[in-house]
């Protein structure tokens, strides 16, 4: 039976939940799937209002813990310019006097506690030494122990760099694992701590494949680690093991599917059994799809069984606010009930499962669209579990009451979806293009034209535009590049989150983690990436709206919220230094101040992404988001601004976008082109820097464009006619190829093939006086996809005569 003082405790909760929802009335409620509610209209269990931790959008990665009846929270907060890692006890709901636990003069972030069975509590964390990123451990409570042990790393080089610890107590040791990242590897590393010892030589777990994000569980006797690793180039697969002192006891690879199974979450029952979860993008028919959703197992040590329901609400085509399930959290309540929590694309959810079934999945209050963290954290406390997570702005505290029948464990049966003695190879990207069939070597790089005239420049493919959970987008950037590379086939990507945007802002340290998972997927001359990220400044006229940030190597994370930054000038001269370059976007929809333009560091434009397509106001066959009248790429040209085009598909790991995606797959709906031997950062980003690209609304287009023989981007002097030509190559049959001047299609031809090719003398060029022009290629498919190439700058040279030239 409940006590009077739990009956009043869930009775303050009712009150309190209630007033959190008036104070929430304001805050528009998107439309939420099937068998989902706010927590403020669950009826078996009772979510307290939220309690804020930590300074607003300053404050990430928050964990907890208890230990003798008591509870503990840590984070990273931004103070005074250092990323810290912060402690604090939570009494009576609320949290006490944070104490900064990590070195005071270098960047740390990824805290995480746990407690161990005497009611010691235990921290671990990443932080920088020496330019590099090592783990600490930390005795927090009862004691603070006077220095943090520094767990050695399992690499023999000095360039590894450790992230993302886990940490996980026994009867004898506080196991730690983490990542160990280098230029060429990814691997899960673990080692402990024993009362008076240091630390022991490091066990690497891994298999050989990039692997990521570890997570721990422990009971007295037993430390279990999972884990998500990379096989056969594209898919994810989860992996755990069973740890002793100084190697594993037991391991295994969990799932075999052609998809992507990751970011593992543990806890151990009070049976001592395993249960995991994973998010999975894996669709019903066994191949990988754009949504995922949690996957929950159990292993006794001999078998592998489940829950009788699986996750309620799961859509196979979402389109609302509410889509996907990503990084699970698991946690057992006092009566036995499983709770999963998890992130979709704009919020955060739990469900319990309980005997034979599960309870709806309960939705967190705070609505509508903004960056967030990754997890929910969760531990039980008495009768009640408490959570923390990084939500709109802040961290946020809350606790869920439990009723309902004792015990509570969910049953379980049978896998209803065995694991495949054999794996088939993944399939094609859904709604995407196949690939242009290109005479000569390479792809996208023919040695010459049919009738041997001319060579064809080698072109390159990449998508410079692209979102993570680090910001408002789903997913992991280490999955983005995987899929950019083995999915799409590109050359080259570039992940480019908001820099502060939406209650959300990229901290040192977590910039620091975003340039090395660049770097490990950087392999010339097989695939290239670029440090990036965008630089969100208010829509225009309050700001200068969205620009995408790109660096030759590492540069720095620059807050467009940071007075030294704070405008498009002051960032051009801060990237002028940095060796930087910036493209803005949407332009239709956010602006551009095209006043302020600086064609050394504003080299290019983006034309079309998931938002559409900005050539000109009312674009078609492609519709801009936006309207904005004189912020069009016409309207910049016209101005006699030079820069050459690009697209990126601006995609956050949602279906249709949230409904404003042309197709189901957003990432293919834009696609950027570049002149270059072979995919290398320093390659791509000197073409990009010279608008030596192109743009298409996702196809792979290969475009051989010239004026005066000149390539796009050029910048030519004319003393005749220019001859104008061009051969396309497409993947699917092209429709009209059209000359551009000055925002008028001098020349138009029909087409019907894959190959086309037009060559065009343009008699009507100012034959006296001094003049410019630009030119580019617009090419639209029959399918109307669309590719764009840059401009040609022409000069018209003085005191001439008409001049004649034969087509």
């Amino acid at each position: 039976m409940r006590t009077i003082s739990q009956l009043a405790l869930v009775c303050l909760g009712v009150l309190i939940a209630a007033a959190s929802v008036r104070g929430q009335a304001e805050r528009a409620r998107p439309e939420l799937p099937p068998d989902t509610v706010w927590t403020d209209q669950a009826k078996d269990v009772v979510f307290s209002a939220d309690v804020a931790m930590g300074t607003a959008r300053m404050a990430e990665y928050p964990d907890i813990a208890t230990a003798a009846g008591r509870v503990f929270a840590i984070w990273t907060e931004h103070i005074e310019g250092i990323d810290r890692i912060q402690f604090a006890e939570v009494t009576s709901g609320q949290p006490g006097e944070p104490r900064t636990i990590s070195h005071s003069t270098s960047h740390a972030c990824w805290p995480a506690l746990a407690a161990d069975t005497q009611g010691r509590v235990w921290a671990a964390w990443s932080a920088k030494k020496h330019e590099r990123w090592r783990i600490f451990v930390r005795q927090v409570f009862p004691e603070l122990e006077p220095a943090p042990i520094e767990m050695p790393s399992a690499s023999p080089g000095p360039r590894a760099d450790c992230f993302k610890p886990a940490i996980a107590c026994t009867d004898e040791r506080t196991f730690v694992a983490w990542m160990e990242v280098t230029p060429s590897t990814s691997q899960i590393v673990a080692g402990s701590v024993r009362e008076g010892q240091p630390p022991g030589a490091p066990m690497v777990l891994s298999v050989g494949g990039l692997a990521y994000r570890p997570v721990l569980a422990a009971r007295r006797d037993a430390c279990w680690l999972a884990w998500d690793e990379v096989v056969d180039e594209r898919q994810y697969e989860i992996f755990l093991a069973k740890l002793g002192a100084d190697r594993p006891l037991e391991a295994m690879c969990v799932t075999r599917e052609a998809a992507l199974d990751a970011a593992a979450a543990l806890a151990l029952d009070a049976e001592g059994r395993v249960w995991l979860a994973w998010h999975s993008d894996r669709h019903k028919d066994r191949q990988w799809d754009i949504p995922k959703w949690p996957e929950v197992r159990c292993y006794d040590g001999a078998s592998w069984r489940q829950p009788p329901v699986d996750v309620p609400g799961k859509q196979d085509d979402p389109r609302t606010e509410d889509q996907s399930f990503e990084f699970p959290t698991l946690c057992f309540d006092s009566a036995g009930g499983l709770w999963l929590f998890g992130r979709p694309s704009h919020g955060f959810n739990a469900v319990r499962f309980a005997g034979e079934g599960s309870s709806p999945v309960f939705r967190y209050p705070l609505p509508g669209w903004g960056g967030r963290g990754h997890t929910v954290r969760a531990v039980a406390v008495g009768d009640e579990i408490w959570t923390v997570r990084r939500d709109l702005q802040r961290i946020m505290l809350s606790r869920i009451a439990i009723s309902g029948p004792r015990p509570a464990e969910p049953k379980l049966v049978a896998l209803r979806d065995p694991t495949l003695p054999i794996v088939h190879p993944v399939a094609a990207p859904p709604d995407a293009f196949p690939d242009p069939v290109v005479p000569g070597t390479g792809s996208g790089a023919p040695e010459s034209d049919p009738a041997g005239r001319s060579a064809m420049p080698r072109v390159l493919f990449g998508d410079v535009h692209m979102h993570t959970a680090h910001s408002d987008g789903m997913g992991t950037i280490d999955e983005l590049y995987h899929r950019a590379r083995h999915d799409y086939r590109y050359d080259f990507a570039t992940v480019t989150d908001h820099d502060d945007f939406v209650g959300n802002r990229i901290l040192p340290s977590e910039w620091a983690y975003m340039q090395a998972i660049a770097d490990l997927h950087d392999d010339p001359p097989r695939f290239a990436t670029l440090c990036a990220f965008e630089w969100t400044d208010a829509r225009y006229p309050k700001g200068d709206g969205h620009k995408n940030v790109y660096y030759r190597g590492h540069g720095p994370m620059l807050w467009h919220t940071d007075p030294e930054v704070d405008d498009a000038p002051k960032l051009f001269a801060r990237l002028e230094v940095a060796q930087g370059i910036c493209f803005p976007h949407h332009i239709g929809w956010t602006g551009v101040n095209w006043e302020t333009h600086n064609e050394a560091i504003q080299t290019n434009v983006e034309i079309c992404s998931v938002h559409g397509a900005y050539e000109y106001r009312g674009n078609t066959p492609i519709a801009p988001r936006g309207d904005l009248e004189g912020h069009f790429v016409q309207d910049g040209l016209n101005k006699g601004l030079r820069f050459g085009l690009v697209a990126g598909s601006d995609a956050h790991g949602l279906a249709w976008h949230h409904g404003i995606a042309r197709r189901r797959n957003p990432w293919t709906q834009g696609l950027t082109a570049v002149y270059a031997r072979e995919p290398r950062r320093e390659a791509i980003w000197d073409a990009l820097a010279n608008h030596r690209c192109y743009a298409t609304s996702g196809p792979k287009v290969v475009i051989d464009f010239k004026v005066a023989d000149q390539p796009p981007g050029s910048e030519v002097r004319l003393t005749e006619p220019p001859l104008i030509t061009a051969w396309v190559i497409a993947p699917v049959r092209v429709d009209q190829l059209a000359i551009i001047r000055d925002g008028n299609a001098i020349f138009t031809s029909k087409e019907d093939a894959e190959s086309a090719r037009v060559r065009h003398t343009d008699l009507d060029w100012p034959a006296s006086g001094e003049g410019k022009a630009y030119y580019y290629l617009r090419v639209t498919l029959q399918n109307g996809e669309v590719a764009w190439t840059s401009p040609v700058f022409a000069t018209f040279a003085q005191g001439l005569s008409p001049g004649t030239a034969s087509p």
